[in-house]
């Protein structure tokens, strides 16, 4: 053959640059695929934190209004008949209302955090 001769039609480079040029969107398409699962997977992961923080916070809540609630029983079992007896009764007086007021605060808090959470969603 002559040096500068083609070996190929112009019709079947044509087929192969369509090829070439089919198989560059399929992998883009692939790319972009893989890359949307991956964000998915993502979004879906944060909105599964966000549930269990939800659980933490009210656990948090539950656990010092239980807390409230042993010691409010415990200032019913102390019976103010003698001095010491006065002074456990004061003393669970004021950790009943240690743990009422930390509920109340980390109630508030976190109330407020899920308002902000579920108007920026």
């Amino acid at each position: 053959m002559l040096k500068g001769t083609l070996t190929k039609s112009m019709a079947w480079q044509s087929v192969n640059g369509l090829a070439s040029w089919y198989f560059i969107l399929l992998t883009c398409a692939t790319v972009y695929r893989v890359h949307w699962l991956k964000a998915k997977a993502q979004r879906d992961r944060w909105k599964e934190e966000i549930k269990f923080l939800y659980h933490e916070m009210d656990f948090c809540v539950n656990f010092m209004e239980h807390q409230e609630g042993l010691w409010n029983d415990r200032t019913s079992d102390a019976s103010a008949n003698s001095p010491a007896d006065s002074g456990l009764h004061c003393y669970a007086m004021r950790q009943a209302g240690m743990w009422r007021t930390m509920a109340a605060q980390a109630r508030q808090e976190f109330d407020t955090v899920r308002h902000k959470v579920m108007h920026q969603t």
